[in-house]
């Protein structure tokens, strides 16, 4: 019994990573950045962003942050959980994302 619990956990995990991934994937999209881009402007790793992207591990809080840093317009909890709104404050929803440096 403890196995089977185990293996669905694990498959929640990773249905949520894949969730979180959409969700990043979306918010970059919405931007019209590059992912080199969105990269630098949170300065953080291709490859650690590439990973979340695709579902293959959650954000860690460390990444999360950079995020935040990079653009705290991003709502976190949409991202992490999908609840609620895109951005923190909807007028940042309609901007120009593609000309920030």
């Amino acid at each position: 019994m403890q196995v089977h619990k185990n293996l669905k956990n694990m498959k929640n995990k990773k249905t949520l990573n894949r969730e979180i991934g959409d969700r990043l994937n979306r918010f970059i999209e919405h931007l019209g950045v590059t992912v080199a881009k969105f990269c630098r402007n949170a300065d953080l790793q291709r490859g650690t962003v590439d990973k979340v992207r695709d579902g293959l591990h959650g954000p860690r809080v460390e990444t999360l942050e950079a995020i935040t840093k990079g653009y705290p317009e991003l709502n976190l909890r949409w991202l992490v959980t999908g609840e609620g709104e895109m951005f923190q404050n909807q007028r940042e929803k309609g901007r120009d994302w593609s000309t920030r440096q």
